[in-house]
């Protein structure tokens, strides 16, 4: 019973032949050196192949070696032409952008000159248009409204030289009689170009209104300072400086004019308007300015004052000669 404990459950198949050609395994021995040889880090492996293929690249890169050109020699006799190529490039570009600049310009200068002719045309419709309810309406035309609107069409004198500004007058036309009595002249007509002459004598003309008071039912008194600039034109042919040819008075004109060219004259006068309530209309304008106060005063003395009046075509009171010349100012009335 205790034997059978020992042996398997199928010892009696097995062979004993088999059993007995087993061998027992012997230990290996320590051996200390062959220890070290196994421990030692190994190279990494690298097969015939790739060693192979890097011999005939380095190979290759080695017989196509770029020789070594003098690089800066090169590079400085270049330098120049390189340089011109630069600047002709940018002075072309520079040119190019100067021609779009000025045709932009030029655009910009035509675009502003049709807008401005255009809005002068809108401003001559419509003040022509406002001129045409007033007239319209000539009952309601008052003294007050006829000067209010006179200062403002004359506050800078008058040029005219194409009729650009007769859409101004029309007002003043209607609002005036045929025979209206201006001083020196009579008509509207006559009163305008005197305007537009005296604003041909003298330079800068600027006329303010200083006060308006109502003298009388059918009278207005305008308190006015008229300022002016003296000017070889006006010399020449508001006071006809050339007319004078003896030796004295031309030594003397001399004198004269060189006090007077360039200097501005600020003058005190009034304006008288007569209404005529029946028709509506104003039947006198009478103005006047005191050119012998500011005159005495760059002058500094009266026979000089007196002298420059001798053969002018403007009076004391600065109110323009009658004459030919008068005709001659182009009035597209």
């Amino acid at each position: 019973m205790l034997s059978s404990i020992l042996h398997s459950p199928n010892f009696q198949s097995l062979s004993q032949d088999t059993i007995c050609n087993v061998r027992q395994r012997i230990r290996a021995k320590y051996d200390p050196a062959r220890t070290r040889e196994i421990d030692r880090p190994r190279k990494p492996f690298i097969s015939e192949l790739h060693k192979k293929s890097e011999s005939v690249r380095l190979t290759n890169s080695t017989a196509l070696v770029i020789p070594e050109y003098p690089r800066k020699e090169f590079d400085d006799a270049d330098q120049p032409f390189r340089k011109n190529i630069v600047k002709d490039t940018g002075r072309e570009r520079r040119r190019k952008n100067q021609e779009r600049y000025q045709i932009r310009q030029r655009k910009l200068v035509e675009d502003l000159g049709l807008a401005t002719r255009m809005l002068r045309d809108e401003i001559q419709h419509l003040k022509s248009k406002r001129n045409n309810i007033s007239i319209g309406n000539s009952t309601q035309i008052t003294l007050q409204m006829v000067a209010t609107e006179y200062f403002r069409v004359f506050r800078h004198g008058f040029v005219e030289p194409d009729g650009s500004r007769i859409a101004e007058l029309d007002f003043l036309r209607f609002s005036m009689a045929p025979d209206l009595d201006a001083g020196t002249v009579f008509g509207f007509e006559a009163l305008v170009r005197n305007w537009g002459v005296f604003s041909q004598f003298f330079q800068d003309v600027r006329v303010y209104l200083e006060s308006v008071e109502q003298t009388t039912e059918h009278s207005l008194l305008a308190r006015t300072t008229t300022s002016v600039t003296f000017t070889e034109i006006t010399l020449r042919d508001a006071f006809l400086y050339q007319g004078h040819q003896e030796c004295d008075q031309q030594e003397r004109w001399v004198h004269i004019a060189g006090k007077l060219l360039g200097q501005r004259l600020d003058m005190q006068g009034s304006v008288q308007f007569t209404w005529d309530s029946s028709n509506h209309r104003v039947v006198g304008l009478i103005s006047q300015a005191d050119m012998i106060t500011p005159l005495l005063k760059i002058l500094g003395n009266v026979e000089d004052v007196s002298a420059v009046f001798s053969n002018a075509r403007i009076t004391a009171e600065c109110n323009l000669v009658v004459g030919k010349y008068l005709l001659e100012y182009p009035l597209h009335c």
